[in-house]
């Protein structure tokens, strides 16, 4: 058997299957995480993840937007998991509940694996962009530590910019 080193690239894949394959897993972690993004930043009345449920769904492909310097760019997010919040219910009787509160929120991703993955200009301003035109979607940057592999990881979510 032959070793290689790990390039940077190899560790980034690393990063993205850790957030992208182990959805289960990622419900509970980046649900924990939603909770108090939505109450401070959405002022949705969540405490704990059992007010949400998480989803991973499809990508899309995110038409080119006007960005930084009315320049264009067009950004396609790692993946997006959608947060519903589950409190907002009304009681029908017989165990039947009828959902009042508002559509699902989407969280698109932009895995950086390490201390010192950043952003590319046209990234942060694609997704900037986005979170100031759309209603609910929520682009975040989520950083990814792989040294600690096979062991642990350390997994980080940052909200791209403050809606309020």
């Amino acid at each position: 058997m032959e070793y290689r080193p790990l390039t940077d690239h190899q560790k980034g894949g690393i990063s993205e299957a850790i957030v992208t394959t182990h959805r289960y897993e990622m419900y509970d972690v980046f649900g924990e995480w939603a909770v108090d993004d939505l109450r401070e930043h959405e002022g949705e009345p969540v405490t704990a993840s059992d007010d949400v449920r998480v989803r991973q769904r499809e990508l899309e492909k995110w038409d080119k937007r006007l960005a930084g310097d009315d320049d264009e760019y067009t950004w396609m997010p790692d993946c997006r998991y959608e947060v519903t919040v589950l409190t907002r219910q009304t009681d029908l009787g017989d165990g039947e509940k009828l959902r009042m509160g508002p559509p699902s929120y989407n969280y698109l991703f932009e895995v950086k694996t390490g201390q010192y993955g950043s952003l590319k200009r046209d990234q942060r301003d694609v997704m900037e962009a986005i979170e100031a035109a759309e209603d609910r979607i929520i682009p975040v940057r989520v950083r990814v530590d792989v040294s600690k592999l096979p062991d642990k990881y350390g997994i980080h979510f940052t909200r791209i910019h403050g809606r309020h």
